[in-house]
């Protein structure tokens, strides 16, 4: 039997620390893929989308959901950061909530935290900011974090929310600034060194 050397502890690799508060933070993009039906999920990395938007029509509310499965324990516990642009139609309004839970393999959800943004009204691009106080949270390997956007909407026209991350396409808001079509998630780690 041939014995093997220990493997050394899996580590994560953080996008950057707040030394204030002792967190470490991952930044992800909530994505949208197509492997012949539509696909949600959370990447660490800016990629393409041929639908670059959630857009909802009518006087209606829907939720998308966007996971990404652990590989390696770690544990939440912080305030999280989102960063993203909407876009109202005419005559319509929209409103976000962002709220972020942990899964379990048996399905099970747990809500760590939500924030909502202001409604907007007719016409307007809007570049919002939410910060999310997150419930401390141990993830075993196999749980998921879900980020789940709900979008509420009222009016004939659709509205969206931009989550294209590719720096190529861009919007101007309601105050004449050039702002991204991304949707930038960062969430805090509990630093256990």
């Amino acid at each position: 039997m041939v014995k093997l050397p220990p493997q050394a502890p899996r580590l994560i690799n953080f996008d950057f620390m707040d030394e204030l508060s002792g967190n470490s933070y991952i930044r992800f993009f909530p994505t949208l893929g197509n492997t012949g039906s539509q696909i949600f999920y959370l990447s660490r990395k800016t990629l393409d989308s041929q639908r670059g938007k959630l857009s909802v029509v009518g006087t209606d509310t829907e939720a998308f959901d966007f996971d990404t499965t652990f590989d390696v324990a770690a544990i939440i516990k912080g305030d999280a950061y989102f960063n993203y642009t909407t876009t109202s139609g005419s005559g319509s309004s929209i409103t976000v909530t962002m709220i972020i839970k942990h899964v379990a393999p048996d399905t099970t959800e747990t809500t760590l935290g939500t924030a909502s943004s202001p409604g907007r009204g007719s016409s307007l691009t809007s570049r919002e900011n939410l910060k999310i106080t997150l419930l401390e949270k141990s993830f075993a390997v196999g749980d998921t974090l879900r980020i789940t956007i709900s979008v509420a909407h009222v009016g004939a026209n659709s509205s969206e929310v931009w989550c294209d991350s590719t720096s190529g396409l861009t919007k101007t808001d309601n105050i004449g600034r050039t702002v991204g079509t991304d949707i930038i998630a960062e969430i805090p780690f509990k630093n256990t060194n």
